[in-house]
């Protein structure tokens, strides 16, 4: 992330986890010294989706970071045709090769609108765009449709703007991910009284088959600190804890063996101000890569579930 653009970081077992650069992402005309960016994983763990932007252009958060398609094995770069936001959860990927990029209203606007737009990464098409009423982010592409948080709550998304509600959280859920089941794991945070106590949060998971169930009753499968813990996708693209909780870290159980069974447990420390991405490799899995964290995400994610 220097001055010459964002760098896309990869690293392969076979030779030892040892950083490569897979592609470096910029655009011409932008005096600037770094660039900052979220990127996705397809399933195929082939192809990556990236949102980027230069530092020193505020402007193009909210909606205005460039978008491309990276082939890991080839380098091969393609720009996408359309700018979305530079936040944390755009792009999202599923189990498949598509992503979701999410371009938010301007917070000056008088009405706050979300427009998303599904890319097959394999081919590089872009499906016609939807725009949703309000702030619907988290968006990631199931085999059911696009699922994703409205407040606190879990949607899916129709055409011409229609939301259907899955189930309601404490707070806006976060984090979500897609086993390759089709089922859907989250984070949702605990409302607390008081300010002196380490604010909770819990992993919960949605069967494939409850996405199009209203009043779905989401399974439990892990609960800690908010701060110490995470929900990733493993390279068997189950959703993973990484840094399983302290206390509680497996809840025994039903879709509770999501977290202890199904998933390839992971052991992640995050990167201190100042770093660039630190390895996850999971516990078991001769095929297993390593996923890259970008703190600067990290930071935006927590910040905003008020960590």
């Amino acid at each position: 992330m220097t001055g010459t653009g964002f760098h896309l970081l990869v690293a392969d077992e076979n030779n030892g986890y040892a950083w490569k650069t897979a592609a470096t992402l910029s655009e011409p005309g932008f005096d600037t010294d770094s660039w900052i960016g979220n990127a996705c994983l397809t399933a195929s763990g082939k192809r990556a989706a990236v949102a980027y932007a230069p530092t020193n252009k505020p402007e193009l958060m909210a909606r205005g970071a460039f978008a491309a398609l990276v082939d890991l094995t080839t380098g091969t770069v393609t720009k996408l045709p359309f700018q979305a936001s530079l936040a944390y959860f755009s792009p999202g990927c599923g189990n498949g090769e598509q992503a979701v990029f999410t371009q938010l209203s301007y917070e000056s606007d008088a009405e706050q609108r979300t427009r998303l737009l599904t890319v097959d990464a394999a081919t590089g098409k872009t499906g016609t765009p939807a725009t949703y009423p309000g702030q619907v982010i988290s968006a990631v592409p199931t085999k059911n449709g696009i699922v994703a948080a409205h407040g606190n709550r879990l949607v899916t998304t129709a055409a011409k703007g229609r939301l259907t509600e899955i189930t309601r959280t404490e707070s806006v859920p976060f984090q979500l991910t897609v086993d390759a089941s089709g089922g859907v794991a989250y984070i949702d945070r605990a409302k607390s009284k008081t300010t002196k106590k380490k604010a909770t949060s819990r992993a919960e998971y949605l069967a494939a088959s409850q996405l199009h169930t209203p009043n779905a009753r989401a399974a439990t499968v892990a609960s800690g600190a908010l701060t110490d813990w995470d929900l990733t996708s493993s390279a068997c693209w189950s959703s993973a804890i990484t840094r399983p909780p302290s206390a509680r870290s497996c809840l025994g159980g039903g879709p509770a063996r999501l977290a202890c069974v199904r998933c390839q447990m992971v052991t992640q420390r995050y990167t201190p101000p100042g770093r660039s991405y630190t390895r996850t490799r999971p516990s078991i899995g001769s095929d297993a890569e390593p996923a890259q964290r970008n703190p600067e995400r990290y930071r935006q994610m927590r910040d905003e579930h008020g960590a």
